[in-house]
């Protein structure tokens, strides 16, 4: 053997990377590789030496799990993730299937639950967030920075335009919450951080276009910015495994008014972090920004609770250890001893992938 671990994100969802890097991290000082799936899905030969030469797989696609149980040698521990549950999820099978089957929702536990083997345990890993690169930042310079009026009650909203495939953002939710909210005060902003809305906003009409504030996408290190800059941040989406951005909003100080999916009952609490809304009316989300608006107390009082609760709770370092935990439990159970040979070949592979990994992540 020579890996004890490869772990394998998938190429275009960042998130992934996030949960890669904290693993590899975790895992110090077994030694680990990552490779992500548009490798080996390319590369068979490749596929084939590492699949070999190492013992446990951490797949983090779940695109990839069937593919994974079919190329698998007879001595991996295949651990394989859910983000989020959509209906009559195709991964989901395969998913379960895996040795140690991992939820990153309540609603992908429960699906998974039902169909894992009955002696098989699934282990519920939440997404976190980088508490030490999303803090509080005065709203005042924020705003500056990101050349935007303080004279206005901005509402952000953080995400590519092509994620609401099925539906699954909310965006019609939120298109008739900007017109409904807009028509009522036209002192409020509507801040879109992200690409694609180009289009959206041309065919959407007046109304909403002269509510809405397009900053299009931002490099990273911008979005703790964005965040502070932001009274309230809203979330619209009816299946996530997060939002991730809504964490990232909390662990700004910014409150939250968001739809009841994957992490939010848990992080949304009304009267604490924000407002947590229980269906699709985007009346119910008006109601929420409204009474937010009018209540300035409340809002500072929501950012001081939300930043403390993300920082005690919600760290990636603290959600990502008990993954590195059972993955750690599994090599320890093994007793193959893993080679600390590496050749010409197995070096240029390994500096090979992790080229083509840092291409795909920076992008």
């Amino acid at each position: 053997m020579l890996f004890d671990a490869l772990i394998i994100p998938d190429s275009y969802e960042w998130i992934t990377a996030e949960w890669a890097k904290h693993i590899q991290d975790g895992l110090k000082p077994f030694r680990t590789l990552v490779a992500p799936t548009s490798i080996l899905r390319k590369h068979n030969r490749v596929r084939r030496i590492l699949f070999e030469r190492s013992r446990v797989l951490v797949n983090l696609d779940p695109w990839y799990a069937a593919a994974i149980l079919h190329h698998r040698t007879p001595s991996n521990v295949v651990f394989s993730v859910l983000h989020h549950v959509n209906a009559d999820d195709p991964n989901a099978p395969s998913v379960a299937s895996a040795d140690v089957p991992v939820a990153a929702c309540e609603q992908a536990l429960k699906l998974l639950k039902q169909l894992a083997p009955d002696d098989r345990e699934v282990l519920l890993i939440e997404n976190g967030v980088d508490v030490r690169r999303f803090v509080r930042h005065s709203k005042s310079s924020a705003r500056q920075t990101l050349g935007i009026s303080n004279d206005s009650f901005l509402v952000g909203y953080s995400g590519k335009y092509s994620s609401d495939y099925g539906g699954r953002k909310g965006l019609d939710i939120l298109e008739s919450v900007i017109r409904k909210l807009t028509s009522i005060d036209d002192r409020v902003r509507f801040v879109l951080c992200g690409k694609g809305w180009d289009h959206w906003l041309d065919t959407a009409g007046k109304d909403v276009r002269d509510g809405v504030i397009n900053l299009g996408f931002l490099p990273s290190s911008h979005l703790p910015q964005f965040y502070s800059a932001m009274d309230v941040f809203v979330s619209t989406s009816r299946v996530e495994a997060g939002p991730a951005t809504v964490l990232e909003s909390l662990a700004c100080g910014t409150p939250v008014v968001a739809s009841k999916t994957g992490v939010v009952p848990k992080v949304v609490v009304d009267g604490r972090t924000g407002v947590c809304v229980q269906g699709d009316s985007a009346d119910d989300f008006v109601i929420a920004l409204v009474n937010l608006r009018d209540d300035p107390e409340l809002r500072t009082q929501l950012a001081s609770n939300a930043r403390s609760m993300i920082e005690n709770c919600w760290s990636w370092e603290s959600k990502m250890t008990p993954f590195v935990d059972a993955i750690r439990q599994r090599l320890c159970e093994s007793d193959q001893k893993v080679s600390r040979w590496t050749g010409p070949e197995m070096s240029q592979l390994m500096q090979r992938i992790g080229a083509i990994y840092e291409r795909r992540i920076s992008h």
